[in-house]
């Protein structure tokens, strides 16, 4: 964990332009993006958090009207 903070220090610390920044950013947003989609994808495959066993109603269905 130390290792990455240390390498973000050194990215964050760094001059860069215009292109540069755009070239960070947009990899930490595909970063995020793909992290994201990892982590619903092994919810839906692997039932992690115990979703596929919830009571799902039909429409109309809440808290307040089941």
């Amino acid at each position: 964990m130390l290792h990455i903070k240390n390498k973000a220090a050194t990215v964050l610390d760094m001059e860069m332009d215009r292109k540069d920044f755009l070239k960070y950013a947009v990899l930490a947003f595909l970063t995020l993006v793909g992290v994201t989609g990892l982590l619903r994808w092994a919810d839906s495959a692997l039932d992690v958090f115990g979703t596929k066993n919830r009571k799902r109603g039909t429409y109309g269905y809440s808290a307040y009207g089941k």
